[in-house]
């Protein structure tokens, strides 16, 4: 488990992470955001493009 505090680092950790160097054999990313507003969403992904995009769409909009 790893826990980030935003979704770009969480993007950047996914991009690096290597499923095969592992000892134990990698099964699926699972993902969950927690807003500060207390708003939680989770997602279990099978690869890195499908994980990066679920985080992207999970992007908060900038106020302003």
């Amino acid at each position: 488990m790893c826990e980030l505090n935003n979704i770009d680092d969480a993007v950047k950790f996914i991009e690096t992470y290597d499923e095969n160097s592992r000892a134990a054999s990698f099964q699926r990313f699972e993902i969950r955001v927690r807003y500060n507003n207390g708003n939680e969403i989770e997602g279990k992904f099978n690869d890195k493009v499908s994980a990066i995009d679920f985080l992207r769409v999970c992007q908060p909009v900038p106020l302003g």
